[in-house]
């Protein structure tokens, strides 16, 4: 209990206060007065005021709920109705309280995710360093054409893996809006038998082949890193997602401003992940999944000014990227 608006300040500054029940008129300091000074004072700003008062014109109840009151009553309060009142106000502070507790902690595990993602980053870069430097010394040796090939591969894609975890934070800057795309011409194809040859290389065991014949003008206006990144995930999800021995479709089809590459693969995506197949994190019966692939294709794809859909049907799935061309 505080006889006057100064005592309620010293109250609220000094104890936790749940609720204050505020009466407008006042000697010295009024209730509006006091009210104005609760919010914005950021140790008192949070709690919840309902003004209690004989004044009950428009402009009183507008100006006390302009000042952040939750509630206005006016007296005589019926004590049955201003109980109910009370209790849920008190309700919805707790709840907001247990909101803001929630959102502290999402931003803490925030921040915890970008620490480890940093520490990851750093930790990948040496045995990827190590791979780099060990298919650089083969290719300075005296190797026949097939394994000189191969170590060429290696070492393109030891250096695409460095690129790719120097911009990881790009994917999040995508998702918020602010990446701003560097869009240059290259040739689309050679981009696309290099992942597919790279693709048929991680997939040896299953005897997966991708079958790619390139077009004769496939020059894309896009990113080469960002479109690597890209097909490297939608190939590695065909190939999942085939069967053993299973041959993947690939074809550029020429459009308006754009190109389309179409990826046909064996298999049919189950019922439940049809409509959610590019939403984040979604995921079906795949061991280690994460439900980030096809959600990076399309944003990825989108960023570009191009797009991703996926069709599936008579036992295959064919998903579309388009892309801007020249």
């Amino acid at each position: 209990m505080a006889i006057s608006g100064r005592k309620a300040l010293e109250i609220a500054r000094a104890f936790p206060v749940d609720l204050i029940l505020l009466d407008i008129m006042m000697p010295v300091m009024d209730g509006f007065e006091t009210c104005r000074h609760l919010k914005s004072d950021p140790k008192t700003a949070h709690i919840p005021v309902i003004f209690l008062s004989a004044k009950d014109a428009v402009d009183d109840i507008v100006g006390g709920l302009s000042l952040g009151a939750v509630d206005y009553v006016s007296k005589p309060a019926d004590p049955t109705i201003l109980k109910a009142r009370i209790a849920t106000h008190l309700a919805l502070a707790t709840a907001m309280g247990d909101l803001k507790r929630q959102n502290d902690l999402l931003i803490e595990n925030a921040h915890l995710r970008e620490d480890v993602e940093r520490m990851t980053r750093h930790d990948l870069k040496s045995p990827i360093a190590v791979t780099l430097h060990a298919s650089q010394a083969l290719l300075g040796s005296d190797l026949p054409d097939p394994q000189r090939e191969h170590a060429h591969m290696i070492e393109m894609a030891a250096n695409h893996a460095l690129d790719m975890i120097n911009r990881t934070l790009d994917i999040h800057k995508m998702e918020k809006g602010e990446y701003q795309a560097a869009l240059q011409p290259f040739d689309l194809a050679a981009l696309l038998s290099r992942v597919a040859q790279q693709t048929e290389l991680a997939f040896t065991d299953r005897r997966i082949a991708i079958h790619f014949a390139a077009p004769g003008d496939t020059v894309c206006l896009g990113e080469s890193l960002l479109c690597y990144s890209l097909f490297t995930n939608a190939f590695k999800n065909a190939a999942e997602a085939s069967p053993p021995g299973a041959t993947i479709k690939v074809d550029v089809a020429p459009g308006v401003g754009s190109l389309h590459v179409v990826i046909d693969n064996e298999g049919e995506v189950p019922l439940t992940m049809r409509g959610r197949f590019f939403d984040k994190y979604a995921t079906a019966g795949k061991a280690g999944g994460m439900g980030l692939g096809t959600y990076s294709i399309r944003l990825m794809a989108a960023v570009q000014g191009g797009d991703a859909t996926m069709e599936t049907s008579d036992g295959h799935t064919r998903l579309t990227v388009t892309l801007p061309s020249v």
